[in-house]
């Protein structure tokens, strides 16, 4: 059995349509190891031209300056412990929701999906004075936590 390809002028359109949007998506990329390689001079005078000189020295300047490595390091752990977490919470709930047809999983899957209509900025002050009066401020856990709650849309039923 063959595929068969359709072809003419709406393919031609659809494909570089698609090309566009992918070059629209690497520009902020290219901006940024451009802009890495130059000093702020010329970061203004040029913003997406190509350095004049390359300075790799920026790389070792931010690794040792700015303690980089640790700032790495903390986001990789945040982001691992998170995604764990999610994976933890959210399979088991998905397998039991999928699973049950009375009128209780579906009042439950209806106000997990009512959490996509709030904002997540709309929860920020009552998170923050949550987090600062349990003592979780300014913390991995609290991180994790947030990044975590904010991710599931259940947060506006519980």
């Amino acid at each position: 059995m063959s595929v068969r390809r359709k072809t003419g002028p709406g393919m031609l359109v659809s494909h570089v349509l698609v090309w566009l949007y992918a070059a629209l998506l690497a520009l902020p990329l290219y901006y940024l190891l451009v802009s890495s390689l130059k000093d702020n001079t010329e970061i203004f005078s040029s913003a997406f031209g190509l350095p004049s000189k390359w300075l790799w020295q920026n790389y070792r300047d931010a690794w040792e300056f700015v303690s980089l490595g640790p700032a790495l390091l903390n986001s990789a752990i945040v982001t691992g412990a998170a995604e764990i977490l999610m994976v933890a919470v959210v399979v088991p709930a998905a397998y039991a929701l999928s699973r049950d047809e009375g009128w209780i999983g579906r009042l439950i899957e209806r106000s997990m999906a009512l959490g996509f209509l709030i904002p997540g900025f709309a929860a920020l002050v009552p998170t923050v004075l949550l987090a600062i009066s349990l003592g979780l401020y300014q913390t991995r856990t609290f991180l994790v936590l947030y990044y975590v709650g904010t991710s599931i849309p259940s947060r506006s039923c519980c």
